[in-house]
């Protein structure tokens, strides 16, 4: 997708942000909404908010890579004006207004926003470590297992929309009644997870990583990514 975007003089990020194709908003549409989205060009928008980004950023020193892909802190400020406003925003505020709940979002203050942005990337984003500065700061007050611990959630809200009751549920238990409930959704309509049922072959591998390893989505990854990690992903994954 990312080497199709490519090809049409579009840069990766439009392509990591475009989740329907043409035909498929054609499909989704109704008329209304074909009405209203005439003549609208999201692709040029996105591109336009990454120029944009390249812009701001330019007064940072190193901003570009040796080889002259963006840096994450650039395509961090391209979605601070694109994806964070017109998608999840758009989203909290429609859901908490409909319950009659305002939210207020402390990591959005102004201060904390300018004075984050201006970090080196090597700070905000140390190699595959999320969230460093929270954690960190954490450390002070919280203990070792609480700083260290992974995201939660995000299997408990996708289970509660499939309709699973995992509300009062322990985290590894929401996650693994709802990873067990998609295994088997999947399956029921013929995908599979399994790419030996896809026809791959061990002897596949090496190609498989050579292509990931070359593809430019990867190469504007904010966290980097290694041939060694792509080929436990597979193994995994075989």
């Amino acid at each position: 997708k990312c080497r199709a975007m490519e090809a049409s003089n579009h840069h990766p990020y439009v392509a990591a942000m475009e989740l329907f194709s043409a035909e498929q908003r054609a499909d989704l549409y109704g008329d209304a909404m074909r009405d209203a989205t005439e003549g609208c060009d999201a692709r040029e928008e996105l591109e336009a908010a990454l120029l944009r980004a390249r812009v701001a950023m330019a007064a940072s020193p190193n901003w570009e890579t040796e080889a002259g892909s963006l840096k994450p802190g650039t395509l961090q400020h391209a979605d601070l004006h694109t994806y964070l406003p017109g998608d999840v925003l758009h989203k909290v505020d429609r859901m908490s207004m409909a319950h009659g709940v305002e939210v207020r979002s402390p990591f959005l203050d102004v201060d904390l926003l300018n004075w984050s942005l201006s970090l080196p990337d090597s700070v905000r984003l140390p190699g595959r470590r999320t969230k460093p500065l929270l954690r960190n700061a954490a450390q002070r007050v919280l203990p070792p297992q609480v700083c260290a611990a992974r995201k939660r959630g995000l299997y408990r809200r996708v289970g509660i929309a499939c309709g699973l009751e995992v509300m009062k549920c322990s985290d590894a238990e929401a996650d693994e009644r709802t990873i067990v409930f998609v295994g088997d959704f999947l399956a029921s309509i013929g995908l599979t997870t399994k790419l030996r049922d896809h026809g791959v072959k061990p002897n596949d591998l090496d190609a498989l990583i050579a292509q990931a390893v070359d593809d430019p989505c990867h190469k504007t990854n904010a966290v980097p990514v290694t041939a060694a990690d792509f080929r436990e992903l597979y193994l995994h994954c075989l």
